[in-house]
C-alpha cells in the first residue's frame, strides 16, 4: 500500500512556523460502487510508526468491509515518517501535545472529505440527516488504547466533522497521581 501524505501546520496555532507531510493510507477496495453514501473510517495510529491500514481480517478492516466504508489510517505526529523537524529537541518537542495532535485529526478530517467529495462530486459521502451544513461528510474515529482515547477526544473537540467514535481500550480520564500504586505490599 502507497505512502500517501497530507499538509498539516506544524504548529496549529502558530501558521507561521510551516507545514509538515503527515502519513496516511487509504483501503478504498470496500466502498461499494454506485452507492449514495460512503462511511467514513479514521484508523489513529498511536506511538508508533504506521506502516499501512489496519491488516485484514482484523476488527477495523472488518468494520470497514461489512459497511463498504473507505478506511483511512493516520500516523501520529513525530512517529514514522510524520516528524515535523529534523532534530527531536525539547524545543521542538513542545509541539507534541494533544492540543497539536487533536487539531491534526480534525484538519485531516475537513480536508481530506473536501477532497474526496470534491472528486466524486456531491452527495457522495456521507449525508447529514439532520440538515445542517456540515463539511462534505462526517467521520467515525478509531483507536485503541491512547489512539482510543484521542479517537473519543476528537469527537468530542470536533463534532461537526466527527459522529462517533470506537475507542477500544482507551483512558479518556487520565489521573496525573495515583497514590495507590505506592502502597506497600
Amino acid at each position: 500500500m502507497a505512502d500517501r501524505f497530507f499538509r498539516q501546520p506544524i504548529d496549529h496555532f502558530r501558521p507561521s512556523l510551516g507545514t509538515f507531510d503527515q502519513r496516511y493510507y487509504v483501503r478504498d477496495s470496500y466502498v461499494k460502487t454506485g452507492a449514495t453514501s460512503t462511511p467514513l473510517l479514521l484508523f489513529l495510529g498511536g506511538e508508533a510508526p504506521l506502516d499501512g491500514p489496519p491488516a485484514p481480517g482484523s476488527f477495523v478492516d472488518t468494520l470497514a468491509r461489512r459497511h463498504g466504508a473507505l478506511l483511512v489510517a493516520l500516523e501520529h505526529r513525530f512517529y514514522g515518517r510524520s516528524i515535523p523537524f529534523d532534530e527531536l529537541t525539547t524545543r521542538n518537542l513542545r509541539l507534541l501535545s494533544l492540543k497539536q495532535i487533536l487539531a491534526d485529526v480534525g484538519a485531516f478530517c475537513e480536508g481530506y472529505a473536501k477532497a474526496v467529495s470534491t472528486a466524486l462530486g456531491p452527495g457522495a459521502l456521507l449525508p447529514d440527516p439532520s440538515g445542517w451544513a456540515p463539511p462534505p461528510s462526517r467521520w467515525v474515529v478509531v483507536g485503541g488504547s491512547y489512539a482510543g482515547a484521542l479517537a473519543a477526544w476528537s469527537a468530542a473537540r470536533h463534532p461537526l466533522l466527527v459522529a462517533g467514535a470506537i475507542a477500544s481500550s482507551a483512558v479518556v480520564a487520565p489521573a496525573l497521581e495515583v497514590p495507590e500504586f505506592d502502597l506497600a505490599a
